[in-house]
């Protein structure tokens, strides 16, 4: 769970207890009549024992149910020769393709046979380049938070080059201070397959 993600917590027999409430800033819900619960990075069975555990401080067995109303904490990012770039939450499973297609398609100046997608953090491993135009099989894989889709305008030769294209775009959009260092070790990684 994260920031701007919406619960519901369930405490059955006590529906004065059971509440639907957003994650805050400090990673933390509101159970009324307990006060504030940390579930920053825990899942949903982690965020339900932690619930359950505050409050056994009031009730002898509290049987407690949490579900996710909305995922907001969870966002992927489409660049490039899309009608729409931009940030996108992660509301419910979704695709490569719909993430696309979310993005409202590509651009008249888009190329279709290379798009890269970055799963993960900055390293090459994780740099992944598609062709859309011969329906590549990839396209349908889920998105995972923080995953950045970028759609180029020209081909690229070989992976060195869309590295040198995207990098500067995933510094200023997505990637942190720290993680901007480790790009030049990529490129060099990339330079040399």
């Amino acid at each position: 769970m994260g920031t701007g993600d919406v619960l519901r917590v369930n405490v059955y027999d006590h529906p004065s207890l059971s509440t639907q409430a957003p994650v805050d800033g400090a990673g933390r819900i509101q159970l009324p009549g307990v006060g504030p619960v940390e579930v920053a990075g825990l899942t949903v069975l982690g965020v339900c024992e932690a619930a359950r555990g505050a409050l056994r401080r009031y009730l002898k067995d509290p049987r407690v149910d949490v579900s996710v109303v909305s995922f907001k904490a969870h966002r992927y990012v489409v660049l490039g020769e899309v009608r729409r770039p931009g940030v996108f939450p992660i509301a419910q499973p979704i695709t490569a393709l719909e993430a696309l297609a979310l993005a409202g398609g590509y651009s008249g100046a888009a190329n279709r046979k290379q798009i890269v997608w970055m799963r993960g953090g900055l390293e090459a491993e994780n740099l992944m380049m598609l062709d859309s135009s011969a329906l590549d099989g990839r396209m349908t894989s889920l998105i995972g938070h923080g995953d950045v889709i970028y759609v180029g305008r020209r081909s690229w030769v070989d992976r060195f080059e869309a590295v040198r294209d995207v990098v500067p775009l995933l510094q200023v959009v997505t990637v942190p201070i720290s993680a901007v260092t480790s790009a030049v070790t990529l490129v060099e990684l990339l330079g040399k397959e």
